[in-house]
């Protein structure tokens, strides 16, 4: 049986890891991505980012950025949205957002476990995540996830959309997939 030793974010911070994440106090080492994990991101972040500067009050778009979302748990998102009514609330600085951004989108790899991407879903819901995409590109799906909803399952023929958070904002599953 195997221990694993527990560090707080300041230790996290100070050690300086590169490509890892902080999980409720574990290090966990974040692998470089394969082809279509890297084209889904790439793609989703190029529709996102045109359809922000399209808004009166854009937000902000990325991806890869760290978000504090407990006291030792620090996640980084394929890609994100933060609303400007967020954006506001936070003072910005070099350092990692704190709290969860207003849309997460995460894009699944072969070799992720299922375990760890339903702790990754409840570590951004309990930091009060508004929206989740969770992108499974092998089986051509995306499941929706909001806080008290019922989860959502997109095929292939279904969009990207969310009439509340993202206003006319629409991409075609399969666009995004293929």
């Amino acid at each position: 049986m195997t221990t694993q030793t527990l560090i707080d974010l300041q230790s996290f911070l100070q050690a300086d890891f590169s490509h890892a994440e902080l999980v409720h106090g574990v290090v966990q080492p974040v692998s470089p991505v394969q082809l279509q994990h890297s084209l889904v991101v790439t793609k989703l972040l190029v529709r996102l980012s045109l359809w922000n500067q399209s808004q009166q009050q854009p937000g902000l778009v990325g991806t890869e950025l760290g978000f504090v979302l407990g006291p030792n748990t620090l996640r980084a998102a394929d890609v994100f949205f933060i609303n400007a009514d967020q954006l506001g609330l936070q003072q910005r600085s070099d350092g990692y957002w704190q709290g969860a951004p207003t849309v997460a989108v995460e894009v699944i790899s072969p070799n992720e476990r299922a375990i760890d991407v339903e702790e990754k879903i409840n570590d951004y819901l309990a930091a009060n995540v508004q929206l989740m995409w969770i992108i499974y590109p092998r089986l051509g799906s995306v499941h929706q996830i909001e806080a008290n909803q019922q989860r959502l399952v997109l095929g292939s023929n279904d969009c990207l959309e969310h009439v509340r958070l993202l206003p006319q904002f629409i991409v075609p599953i399969r666009e995004l997939l293929s």
